[in-house]
C-alpha cells in the first residue's frame, strides 16, 4: 500500500518513522494500512473517511483521487466512476463540465473544437434542423414523406419519398414531411425508408448515444466495465459476481467461476476475481460475497449431515435337537 513517512522530528516524541497515507488514499483511526480512494469518489482528508463524497454529474474520478475531475470542454462524460469521455461529432458542442453533447443551435455554428457554438456572422445562416410541413390531404405511406409544397395541381399534391437516413417516418395524418420529432433515437439507427423509431436497434454489445444514426457502423462497441443489450443509449455497470470484457451484450454473459467473489460493480476481466477464503463459499452462481461455511471446506455443504443407519439382523431361535419316540 502506498505510503510516504514522516521524518519531521518533534522533541517530544519517538524518532520512528510513522506512515502518513498518500493523496487519494485515506485510514481511520486505528487501520493497520491505507485505502484506495473508490471509482466516482472523492477523497478530501487522509485521516477521515467520513469526508468522502460522490463526484458531481459531469465530474468523474477513477479512484485514487483527493478531488474529482472536471470533463473538458468539447467532451461528454456520461459516468462519474470512469475517465471515459466522448467526443462531440460535427455539429454537437459541450462546454466544461457535460454529460452529454448538445445540437448547435440555428443561427450558429460549431468549429472543429466543439466547445461551444458561435453566432454566424453578416451575410452567412445555419438552417439548423426543420423542414416544411407537407401540405397533402392524404398521409404519406409509412416509411415515406411528402417532398412536395404547395402543389399546383393533385398529382403533386400526393407525390411522395422515401424517408431519409437519420430519420423514421410513420403513418402520420397530419405530418407528411419528417421533422426534427421523428430524428432517429439514441439506440438505434434509420436507413432510408425507416418506418418506426425501433426498427433498427444498436445489435446487442453496441449502444448509440447521439440522434440521427444512419447504420449499425455508427454504434459503438460497449466499453470494458459496462453491458449493452440491443437498443443501448448509455452503457449499464457490470453487475457484481461477473465481469464484462468489450462488447459485452449482457450483464450475466460472464460469470465469475465457482469459488471467487468479487465486491464492486463494473469488473473488466476475470483477473479481477478474488479467490475465496478458507472457512468461506460461494453458491447461487452469483459469488459477490463470501459466506462462513458450517462445515470444513473439504466436506460438501449438501445438508445436515446425519449417522448412518445400519440395518438390523433378526435374530434366529436356536434349533432344539430331536427327542427319540417313547417306544
Amino acid at each position: 500500500m502506498p505510503v510516504q513517512q514522516d521524518t519531521n522530528v518533534h522533541p517530544h516524541r519517538s524518532t520512528a518513522l510513522f506512515p502518513v497515507a498518500l493523496i487519494g488514499y485515506y485510514s481511520d483511526a486505528g487501520a493497520q494500512s491505507c485505502t484506495r480512494c473508490p471509482p466516482g469518489k472523492e477523497c478530501p482528508d487522509r485521516d477521515d473517511s467520513s469526508t468522502i463524497v460522490d463526484c458531481e454529474e459531469g465530474y468523474y474520478s477513477g479512484g485514487g483521487q483527493e478531488s474529482c475531475t472536471i470533463c473538458p470542454a468539447g467532451k461528454a462524460c456520461p459516468y462519474t466512476s470512469s475517465t471515459y469521455q466522448k467526443s462531440c461529432t460535427e455539429g454537437y458542442y459541450a462546454v466544461a463540465g457535460s454529460t452529454e453533447c448538445t445540437s448547435c443551435p440555428a443561427g450558429e455554428f460549431c468549429n472543429d473544437t466543439k466547445t461551444s457554438p458561435e453566432t454566424c456572422p453578416d451575410g452567412y445562416y445555419s438552417d439548423g434542423y426543420y423542414c416544411d410541413d407537407g401540405l397533402n390531404e392524404l398521409a404519406c405511406p409509412a416509411g415515406t414523406y411528402g417532398n412536395r409544397t404547395n402543389a399546383a395541381t393533385a398529382e403533386e399534391g400526393y407525390m411522395y419519398a422515401a424517408c431519409p437516413e437519420g430519420y423514421f417516418c410513420p403513418q402520420d395524418p397530419v405530418i407528411g414531411t419528417p421533422t426534427v420529432e421523428y430524428l432517429c433515437p439514441r439506440g438505434y439507427f434509420c436507413e432510408f425508408s425507416t418506418e418506426t423509431s425501433t426498427e433498427h436497434p444498436c445489435m446487442a454489445g453496441s449502444y448509440g448515444t447521439d440522434l440521427e444514426f444512419t447504420k449499425q457502423d455508427d454504434c459503438s462497441n460497449c466499453p470494458i466495465g459496462f453491458y449493452c443489450p440491443a437498443g443501448t443509449s448509455l452503457p449499464r455497470a457490470c453487475p457484481k459476481g461477473y465481469y464484462c470484457p468489450e462488447s459485452t451484450w449482457a450483464g450475466d454473459a460472464n460469470p465469475f467461476p465457482d469459488g471467487t467473489f468479487t465486491e464492486v460493480e463494473g469488473p473488466e476481466s476475470q483477473t479481477e476475481c478474488k479467490t475465496c477464503p478458507a472457512g468461506y463459499y460461494t453458491a447461487h452462481r452469483v459469488p459477490t460475497h463470501p459466506r462462513p461455511a458450517l462445515l470444513a471446506p473439504s466436506i460438501p455443504l449438501l445438508g445436515r449431515m446425519r449417522k448412518p443407519t445400519v440395518p438390523t439382523v433378526p435374530t434366529v431361535p436356536p434349533v432344539t435337537p430331536a427327542q427319540p419316540l417313547p417306544w
